[in-house]
């Protein structure tokens, strides 16, 4: 997701969201464990050398099954000015059909049925309540080479597939795409192989002057399905750079995808 430092309201919605895309039934990856950490980082440069910067981060693990953890920490998070941040975490067990959702702080734990019918229901909402659910920003690449409508996507980085895509919105703009190759390099111990794409928003599609140019690069890692490392630079929102750190290929616990027994459990339908 991209970074938020909202508090109330719009950091809870952000939590809903996750929630509701992990019970998504989305794409499972088979005979490629790993665990990782990850960092997302957004920095918006303001006139006078002042700039915005958010930074959220996670602990990602996927086991031979298919089963995924995620432990997310909500909120901004500022080496520099360390304070107390919400952390869920969010395991999906594809081969009992389950998701849960586990609270550390009130150890608790929510039980899910995998279902698309959260993918199924967003889609039929109305574009007020469907940009609240926006997890990528409208930068993402897609398989049109032309002029067509720009695309918010749903996007999960661990998936099997760096261009599979859970749910997306897409706003009436036009732009031209254009990709480019850029070989292999190994990042954290695992070979990528990576593209650019360099988006262009014609002068006049949104309001703009002069043409908008959004570049988006990715790193690919075939050995582990996943996204090692991309970066976004979105001159309306500014640079985004996602990175997994710490890249182990060795098999993750069991009892890491099931809920402690000490936890109360609910459900959530």
């Amino acid at each position: 997701m991209q970074p938020n430092n909202e508090t109330g309201e719009g950091q809870e919605a952000q939590q809903n969201v996750t929630l509701q895309l992990v019970a998504a039934d989305t794409q499972v990856v088979k005979g490629k464990p790993y665990s990782a950490d990850t960092t997302t980082e957004t920095v918006q440069t303001l006139g006078v050398g002042n700039r915005i910067v958010h930074r959220t981060v996670s602990k990602f693990y996927r086991d031979s099954e298919g089963r995924t953890r995620r432990e997310q920490t909500f909120g901004n998070v500022d080496p520099e000015h360390p304070s107390p941040h919400e952390v869920k975490v969010f395991v999906d067990d594809p081969p009992s059909g389950l998701a849960f959702v586990l609270d550390p702080a009130s150890k608790s734990a929510d039980k899910l049925q995998r279902t698309r019918k959260f993918l199924d229901e967003r889609n039929g909402e109305d574009d007020a309540k469907r940009t609240m659910a926006k997890v990528v920003n409208d930068g993402e690449e897609g398989e049109q080479s032309g002029p067509g409508p720009m695309v918010i996507k749903f996007r999960d980085e661990h998936s099997g597939d760096p261009s599979t895509v859970v749910a997306q919105i897409m706003p009436d703009e036009k732009r031209d795409v254009a990709k480019e190759d850029l070989g292999t390099r190994n990042i954290e111990g695992v070979d990528c192989s990576g593209t650019r794409q360099t988006i262009t928003i014609p002068a006049g599609a949104v309001g703009n002057e002069k043409p908008i140019s959004i570049v988006r690069e990715t790193w690919y890692a075939p050995a582990i399905a996943a996204v090692v490392e991309s970066t976004t630079d979105d001159p309306r929102y500014g640079k985004t750079t996602y990175q997994l750190t710490n890249v182990q290929l060795s098999e993750p616990a069991r009892s890491l995808f099931e809920p402690p027994a000490n936890y109360k459990m609910g459900v959530r339908k």
